[in-house]
């Protein structure tokens, strides 16, 4: 239930206030990786980089075959110029879901920023 209250906080741009859900829900149930991936979104959003990489690293530690937490730490990584990691995550997620259209363009990205 917090989970999906953080969920409807973070649409309503209220994203300290879902924060506070996304982190009761881990109380509860600390391997809930979908509420780790949205606390480390909630917190990319207001610029708590690391602390958003800590949460996508532990989601993918629970789950290692989510394609759009690997995206979305690549993006992360990215912005933060680690760029051979953010590849990297960028491969995965274009490996499990070959699809995911925004993991080819952050890839892209990517490279075009190592060059």
């Amino acid at each position: 239930m917090h989970k999906n209250l953080g969920n409807a906080l973070h649409a309503l741009a209220r994203v300290e206030d879902a924060i506070l859900h996304y982190e009761r829900t881990l109380t509860l149930a600390p391997e809930n990786a979908a509420a780790h991936n949205n606390l480390g979104n909630a917190l990319s959003s207001l610029d708590r980089h690391e602390e958003a990489i800590a949460h996508y690293d532990r989601t993918l530690a629970i789950n290692p075959a989510l394609p759009e937490t690997h995206n979305n730490l690549g993006t992360l990584l990215a912005s933060r110029k680690r760029l051979q990691e953010a590849m990297r995550h960028c491969e995965r997620a274009i490996a499990i879901r070959p699809d995911l259209a925004e993991a080819h363009g952050n890839l892209g990205n990517a490279f075009r920023m190592k060059r």
